[in-house]
């Protein structure tokens, strides 16, 4: 087929329909059937390139496949160990994951233990603390009480001694200032009566001196006079030792009085702190 479509081109086909006429129909003849032949060829070239087409398409195809089927396989192989991998890793989380909740449940368990041990704890101290207060507000007022009694007592105590050393205190206070007083009078008794004494022999004498001397001498008239004087200021004197005698005394008194008074005044005091302390 393919020496006759190389006897048959263009040019001698050209040169068939240019030849003379009693050739023509055999040379058209033959032509039709070299068309024939050639379009036979060509249909036989289409179909075969038909059937490679068709061939290489199912080739493509088969390799396409074929490498899809591959790939597929390279990515299932791969989303495979992926998922292993992603399984495992899982896997392993969810393993320390439920470690973990098994040490939380385990830890939660132990605490709410603890807890309900706490709190039956707290309950039982909270009641002892109850019991414990009620007893010490009992032991508050009996020791309150035997405080109180024996605050009370060393309070008597105390006063009593306070008041004892006050009332010896104003006795000695009291003895000593009669004593002197006691000296003082009987210093002054005793210059009194020396006085008295010595102004009787005064007298005497100057009576005397008078009675005998009288016509002797005139100036004798002013002895018994001028002894008088000498009485009459040793009375004065007496009377001013005896008035500032009594203003001794009477000022004696009134510190012994103020004393005194002093003396109620801080016991009277004392016994009203002692009153509103115990009671």
């Amino acid at each position: 087929m393919a020496s006759s479509s190389s006897d048959y081109t263009l040019p001698h086909l050209f040169a068939a329909l240019n030849s003379p006429e009693d050739s023509a129909i055999n040379e058209r003849r033959r032509i039709q059937e070299q068309l024939a032949s050639l379009e036979s060829a060509m249909a036989d070239e289409l179909s075969q390139r038909g059937r490679l087409e068709a061939s290489i398409e199912r080739l493509c195809d088969a390799k396409t496949r074929t490498a899809m089927d591959r790939i597929g396989d390279a990515i299932e192989a791969e989303m495979f160990r992926v998922t292993r991998r992603l399984e495992n890793f899982v896997d392993e989380r969810l393993d320390k994951l439920s470690r973990v909740v098994v040490e939380t449940q385990r830890l939660c368990s132990q605490h709410e233990k603890q807890l309900i041990a706490s709190a039956e704890r707290s309950r039982q101290l909270a009641a002892f603390e109850s019991r414990l207060e009620r007893r010490l507000a009992g032991y508050d007022e009996k020791l309150f009480e035997l405080e109180n009694e024996k605050l009370r007592a060393a309070a008597d105590e105390i006063f009593e001694r306070k008041k004892e050393s006050l009332v010896a205190d104003m006795k000695e206070r009291e003895e000593r200032s009669i004593a002197a007083l006691q000296r003082r009078v009987n210093d002054i008794d005793e210059r009194a009566h020396r006085n008295l004494h010595d102004d009787d022999v005064t007298g005497k004498s100057v009576s005397d001196s008078c009675t005998l001397d009288f016509t002797k001498d005139v100036n004798g008239l002013f002895v018994w006079p001028q002894g008088t004087l000498e009485i009459s200021m040793t009375t004065s004197t007496l009377k001013q030792e005896i008035t500032e005698l009594r203003e001794a005394l009477l000022r004696e008194i009134a510190t012994r009085d103020e004393s005194d008074r002093d003396v109620v005044d801080v016991l009277t005091h004392y016994a009203r702190l002692m009153h509103r302390q115990f009671g």
